[in-house]
C-alpha cells in the first residue's frame, strides 16, 4: 500500500470504525490490505462488502467481512452502501469510516460524512478521481493484488528404454511390423542411428526376436 496522500488531513484515533467496501469496484485480493488500513484508524467493529453476490467473486469467502447483496439493478450497490453508511453515522455505534472504492459517485457520501465530523479514510486505486480523493480526510492507495504464482508443472515421466517398450509391444504374441512401429512411436522412440529400421534394430538389440512369414503376412514376436 502506498503512503497517505500528502494533502490529506491527519486522522485521529477512533473508538469504532466502519469499513465499507464496494465489492464490485475493489478486488477481493485487497481484502486484507483494506482491513489492515482501517484498523490503523481504530478497532474495526463493522466490515461490510456490498455488491451483487453473483459479481463479487471471492469476497463472499473473505473472513471478517459481512457480504451485503445489493441485487443486479443499476447503481443499487452505490445506493445501498450510501443508505447504510448514513444509518451507521446516525446510530452512534461508530465514530470513523473507511471506504474502499474508486467510484466517484461516492463523493457526496464522503462529503456528507466529513461535514458531520466523521473522519473518512479513503482506500482507492490509482485510477480514482482527484475529486473523490480530495473528499476524504485521508487517502491510501491500494497496490494491485499480486497475481497467484503459477503452479509448477509436473515433470513428464521418464521415457522407458526402447527395449522395454519393444518387449511390451510383443508380449501378447506376434504383431505386424506396422503395429510394432506404432507402439514404438507412441512411446516417443525413433529408430536409433545406425539401424535401417525397427526390424534391423530389434534383431540386434532384442534377444529372442523372431520374424515370421513374409510380405503382408510378416509378424514379429519374442521367443522364450
Amino acid at each position: 500500500m502506498k503512503p497517505s496522500d500528502p494533502l490529506s488531513a491527519p486522522l485521529t484515533r477512533c473508538r469504532a470504525v466502519a469499513l465499507l467496501v464496494d465489492g464490485e469496484n475493489v478486488s477481493p485480493g485487497q481484502a486484507a490490505a483494506c482491513h489492515e488500513a482501517a484498523a490503523a484508524l481504530g478497532p474495526v467493529t463493522v466490515a461490510r462488502v456490498y455488491g451483487d453476490a453473483r459479481n463479487i467473486g471471492t469476497w463472499l469467502e473473505k473472513p471478517g467481512y459481512h457480504a451485503v447483496h445489493a441485487g443486479s439493478g443499476r447503481n443499487l450497490t452505490d445506493m445501498l452502501l450510501t443508505v447504510e453508511a448514513m444509518a451507521l453515522a446516525f446510530s452512534g455505534d461508530v465514530d470513523g469510516f473507511a471506504l474502499a472504492s474508486n467510484d466517484g459517485d461516492f463523493t457526496p457520501l464522503v462529503q456528507a460524512l466529513t461535514a458531520r465530523g466523521f473522519p473518512v479514510l479513503g482506500l482507492v486505486g490509482p485510477a480514482a478521481s482527484g475529486i473523490l480523493r480530495a473528499s476524504f480526510t485521508q487517502v491510501q492507495v491500494l497496490a494491485p493484488p499480486k497475481a497467484p504464482k503459477a503452479a509448477k508443472s509436473a515433470a513428464p515421466p521418464p521415457r522407458p528404454a526402447p527395449e522395454i517398450t519393444a518387449r511390451a509391444a510383443l508380449a501378447d504374441g506376434p504383431v505386424t511390423p506396422q503395429v510394432f512401429a506404432r507402439a514404438m512411436q507412441i512411446a516417443g522412440h525413433t529408430v536409433p542411428k545406425g539401424s535401417a529400421g525397427w526390424r534391423a534394430w530389434a534383431k540386434k538389440s532384442l534377444p529372442g526376436f523372431v520374424v515370421e512369414g513374409s510380405g503382408p503376412a510378416t509378424r514379429y514376436r519374442v521367443g522364450p
